[in-house]
């Protein structure tokens, strides 16, 4: 089993915006032990697979990545660490940590920046990449073979017994949607799987097995497809999980999935864009005296004195970031802040 040999709103619409910005894109993240380094793919017309990274030896081991709405690609390491990955550099920025230390290789994020696991203790927890909120929503009596991802609105996941199930987000109670045929079956199962998003209830799986096998899979039909796939360049390794940027699209399809509701209007937030490259907008602004900004070890690295209703952050560093807005009247709200570059 993969967990086992690793241990290591915006509304829809402007979520629909995001995505359009940057396309539908399915990546994939593989692992070669003997060289210790990891390698991200884009998955190309079904066909071919284009190396966009190679990480270094010193970056976390990860699991399994995720892609949040913003088109970022997160690493969840074994040990719980989430890390932002830099495809031109290959290096990764650690952003926020599961509670649980050890046991991680499923994650996914939603359409609200809710990123998902389930760990080798069976918890499934929800955290959020905005306000680094952890949440244990329950405690299954399984762990996945490696990896989670969204169909018709519904969480869904492999089991190291070969079967797809669904979550509902409800009860916690899961049911079998699609059993994975021997063909696709290795010794460890299915390892990575992510979703093929054309319209909500149009929607397809993509799994990828200890074989480096892709499959694409009708769960309503049964039917599934081998890709031949060809490498631009092959770094080796095997396939340790899988990610696309129609996961975001296909958690809101039913509107189920609603762990946070960060995002029902940007504007409800003191600052925006949330993450934010190198400009942020300040609501409110003629009301704000001063902005605080702390990083993750609570040092004081930028304060902004009567700010305009847009501030360059340029020169912090990427991560995240404790903003304290101090408005008039000794009123203070404090939100997070990521930086991206």
């Amino acid at each position: 089993m993969k967990v086992l040999s690793r241990l290591f709103s915006l509304s829809l619409i402007l979520i629909l915006m995001v995505i359009e910005s940057y396309g539908q894109h399915t990546y994939v993240y593989k692992f070669d032990e003997l060289a210790s380094e990891g390698s991200i793919y884009e998955l190309v017309n079904e066909s071919e697979m284009i190396l966009l990274s190679t990480l270094g030896t010193d970056e976390p081991i990860f699991g399994d990545i995720a892609v949040a709405p913003s088109g970022d690609i997160y690493g969840l390491s074994g040990l719980g660490a989430i890390c932002l990955i830099n495809l031109e550099t290959g290096t990764t920025t650690e952003i926020g940590n599961f509670s649980v230390e050890a046991g991680h290789a499923a994650f996914t994020c939603d359409s609200q920046y809710n990123c998902y696991t389930i760990d080798l203790w069976y918890n499934f927890i929800s955290f959020n990449l905005l306000t680094l909120e952890e949440v244990t929503l329950a405690i299954f009596d399984e762990l996945p073979a490696g990896d989670l991802t969204f169909y018709n609105g519904r969480l869904v996941y492999s089991t190291a017994n070969g079967e797809l199930k669904d979550i509902d987000m409800d009860t916690y109670e899961r049911t079998v949607i699609y059993n994975f045929p021997p063909e696709m079956i290795t010794l460890a199962g299915i390892w990575g799987i992510a979703n093929s998003f054309h319209q909500c209830g149009a929607e397809e799986i993509l799994a990828g097995n200890t074989s480096n096998q892709i499959f694409k899979i009708n769960v309503e039909q049964n039917t599934f497809e081998e890709f031949d796939i060809t490498y631009d360049i092959d770094e080796g390794g095997l396939i340790y999980g899988m990610a696309s940027t129609d996961e975001v699209l296909a958690s809101d399809c039913d509107g189920i999935v609603r762990v946070n509701e960060l995002w029902e209007s940007e504007l409800n937030s003191p600052i925006f864009p949330n993450p934010a490259n190198d400009l942020i907008n300040i609501t409110h602004f003629n009301r704000v005296e001063r902005l605080q900004f702390f990083d993750l070890d609570g040092d004081l690295v930028k304060e902004i004195i009567q700010p305009n209703s847009q501030e360059s952050i340029a020169d912090l560093l990427p991560g995240c970031y404790s903003v304290f807005v101090h408005f008039q009247k000794g009123i203070k709200e404090t939100s997070k802040l990521i930086v991206l570059r």
